[in-house]
């Protein structure tokens, strides 16, 4: 990102609501792009036994996703036999175990920028649960992609839930792998299982 740029651009008004106005998708993915941009800005200066500090970093962009979601679509049927302490437990799993496989590429990516791409009309509209915004995203030393950011309201706010690339979401590719170990451990035994992993990393 050049000096005073903005790390994400957009050609659509919408991105841009008036004070006071409902939460929008494009205002939700602009506001994980900007704390994206600035985490991966500091990443880059931790050394890499800095785990704490990363954790720091990473903390403020979970409130971008809807954590909830995310766990119900990769438990699948034993979601619904979990309790909110099990469900808790494996979702602060999952991300410790994704910052011990990525945080030291998340320290390397340079450069990162995305682009809102043009979107659909009546996306995020009122009454709407579900809303799909497509964004171009490149990083130094990479090819520009095009990816589909799937998001979901709840409480009048829009969080993320997926990403996908050429209609292939990341939740979709990693839920067989879930949802079979949750069957075969429990949820409990599954968030054991993430953290064994999280901790050879």
């Amino acid at each position: 990102m050049s000096p005073g740029g903005s790390a994400l651009s957009s050609p659509d008004p919408q991105g841009v609501a008036p004070p006071g106005s409902a939460h929008t998708p494009l205002q939700a993915v602009r506001a994980a792009a900007d704390d994206l941009t600035a985490a991966l800005e500091i990443a880059a200066t931790l050394a890499p036994d800095e785990t704490e500090r990363l954790h720091a970093l990473i903390e403020p962009l979970l409130t971008h996703l809807d954590r909830r979601e995310i766990t119900r679509l990769l438990l699948g049927r034993a979601a619904g036999k979990a309790d909110e302490a099990e469900l808790g437990a494996f979702a602060d799993a999952l991300v410790e175990r994704q910052l011990a496989l990525h945080g030291r590429a998340l320290r390397d990516l340079q450069g990162f920028e995305l682009r809102l791409l043009a979107v659909p009309s009546g996306a995020g509209a009122a009454g709407a649960r579900h809303a799909v915004v497509p964004v171009a995203v490149r990083a130094r030393g990479l090819p520009e992609i095009t990816l589909r950011v799937h998001l979901l309201r709840t409480e009048d706010r829009w969080r993320i839930y997926d990403v996908s690339l050429f209609g292939m979401g990341l939740i979709g590719l990693q839920r067989p792998v879930f949802t079979a170990l949750a069957a075969e451990h429990g949820v409990d035994g599954l968030t054991k299982l993430l953290r064994g992993v999280s901790t050879r990393h």
